[in-house]
């Protein structure tokens, strides 16, 4: 900031008159849960009944899809609170990348009540090429989650969802 009156000498001063505003600017992306797949311990066979204490696989996927306007997905965050009865035997492998690259994976647990929350935590996920056509392939990620029922669960039925988000 100037005036005549700091020209002319008549304020004190003058290195307060300097104000400053950091802004973040965001990309716009465009992320999807695409499929939740429940396999036997083979890890190709796709099954739809599970026997209580039967060890089993469920491959969560999601995409950050390439397309005019969009770009990478930052700070990206699956999130799995598994069903009463259902146990996650292991923290899952590492994810498969298609299409593109993830930052990082770090995943936990955590107990809520008495329900298993895995949280995934992928920092930036990116198509690659990220050329924003119209078109191009997204990135797809695949979690594979080592899980089973517990015993004294004969007859239930489970719905298991799991959420993908971004900041």
């Amino acid at each position: 900031i100037t005036s005549r009156e700091i020209a002319g000498g008549f304020e004190g001063p003058s290195e307060d008159n300097v104000a400053s505003d950091n802004t973040s600017i965001k990309t716009r992306t465009e992320l999807a849960a695409v499929s939740k797949v429940p396999l036997a311990l083979d890890g190709t066979t796709p099954i739809t009944e599970i026997i209580a204490e039967e060890d089993f696989f469920t491959d969560l996927t999601f995409e950050v899809r390439n397309g005019p306007g969009l770009a990478e997905a930052d700070l990206v965050v699956l999130t799995d609170l598994l069903p009463a009865g259902m146990n996650l035997r292991s923290l899952p492998g590492p994810a498969v990348v298609t299409g593109g690259t993830i930052e990082r994976q770090d995943c936990t647990t955590a107990d809520v009540g008495g329900r298993t929350q895995l949280t995934c935590e992928f920092g930036t996920v990116q198509p690659v090429p990220l050329t924003g056509d119209a078109g191009d392939p997204p990135v797809q990620v695949t979690l594979r989650l080592p899980v089973e029922i517990v015993a004294g669960t004969g007859g239930a039925t489970f719905e298991n969802t799991f959420s993908v988000t971004t900041d």
